[in-house]
């Protein structure tokens, strides 16, 4: 899905991935209920993120408007509404949900006929942590700090590190079933190949851009492989199934490492360790 509307500046810090972020603002419109059908008002960080004939805008799914919406209500740009999303007045109006009374907004309060934007989740961008539902605005993003590599960020969460500069920890996995591999004795010149299940928890889809296999021990790195080739589409909330092939060309143990790396370079990649034993082939 692609739209020739421009991100606003403010939406371009968005997050590289995507990540198990607020839906929409208000499930309330003029029109018709307002779900995650049509993504209208939830975080994104891409036009992509968005569906047809939405575009991700001040980092949110909607559209610029004159004097009217298909959905939800044209909001000024200079109103306290769009300020809460866009930070300063972007180049012209845009579409948000509509309110009478603070009632009618799931989150923010309800100015000039529209809701503002309310408490933002962990990974969504910030200036000040009072924009955070957690009260912490980490060097943009809404969460704690963090270093790169430690381990000190929550469960389902991961270390972001946007550039040389302590991390944010940020919602969204990747999980491999299982993690560590153990192909038991294979013959040589023979292979053997295992379902590797790849589960991403994140809500946006990711890619695999590039496997690479090291060999942990003087072994050629050949003798291990993914029967898929990258690009792999990692679709949102699901799993992706894949063949693991093991196929020793000498006998003795063996070790190796698996770095499944992602398109969305700010995410750390996703490492398979894997073990068996070549055997060699007696008898006639």
């Amino acid at each position: 899905m692609t739209s020739t509307l421009a991100p606003s500046p403010r939406a371009t810090f968005a997050l590289a991935a995507t990540f198990a972020l607020a839906g929409c603002l208000s499930d309330k419109d003029p029109g018709g209920e307002v779900g995650s059908e049509t993504h209208f008002l939830s975080v994104c960080l891409a036009n992509t993120d968005c569906a047809d004939g939405l575009a991700c805008y001040c980092g949110i799914c909607t559209t610029p408007c004159e004097t009217a919406c298909a959905t939800g209500t044209c909001a000024d740009p200079k109103s306290a509404a769009v300020l809460s999303y866009c930070g300063s007045p972007p180049p012209q109006a845009i579409c948000l949900a509509p309110c009478t009374v603070a009632a009618d907004c799931d989150s923010g309060r309800c100015e000039d006929g529209a809701c503002t934007a309310g408490p933002r989740p962990e990974g969504a961008t910030c200036t000040t942590a009072s924009e955070c539902e957690g009260g912490l605005c980490t060097i943009g993003y809404c969460g704690p700090s963090c270093d790169a590599g430690d381990e000190t960020c929550p469960a389902n969460t991961f270390c972001m590190v946007p550039g040389d500069f302590a991390g944010v920890c940020v919602p969204g996995v990747l999980e491999a079933f299982p993690n560590e591999v153990n192909g038991g004795n294979i013959r040589v010149d023979g292979a053997h190949i295992v379902e590797l299940v790849i589960r991403n928890t994140t809500s946006r889809d990711l890619t695999i851009a590039a496997i690479q296999v090291e060999a942990l021990t003087d072994i050629p790195p050949s003798e291990v492989s993914i029967t898929q080739v990258a690009p792999i589409l990692l679709t949102a909330n699901t799993i992706t199934t894949l063949n693991l092939q093991m196929a020793p060309s000498g006998a003795g143990p063996r070790s190796y490492r698996i770095a499944f790396r992602l398109a969305e370079s700010a995410l750390p990649p996703l490492i398979v360790n894997v073990a068996f034993v070549g055997v060699p082939i007696t008898g006639p």
